[in-house]
């Protein structure tokens, strides 16, 4: 598993990526299910409360945690979600 980079893209837009030592599906699978984005997506000393995701294009996601430095969360469209590849 390589670290996670990240960079601008346009005036909003933020593109992660990381690589992992895993099959493409669990991977796939990880990232668009509530239940194990909840184990992997909260920073130490955080949980993740709220966990909404339409894992379509044009659907809507919503992540909110709370930690000892108070409430954080995120919201937006999915633009783009390909299935697994190899």
């Amino acid at each position: 598993m390589s670290g996670l980079q990240f960079h601008a893209e346009g005036a909003r837009g933020i593109v992660l990526t990381r690589h992992f030592d895993a099959p493409p599906g669990a991977v796939f699978e990880a990232m668009v299910t509530p239940a194990q984005v909840a184990r992997w997506l909260a920073p130490g000393g955080w949980s993740l409360d709220e966990m909404r995701l339409d894992p379509l294009p044009g659907g809507l996601f919503r992540m909110a945690w709370t930690g000892p430095d108070g409430v954080a969360a995120i919201r937006g469209t999915v633009l783009d979600l390909s299935p697994p590849q190899v």
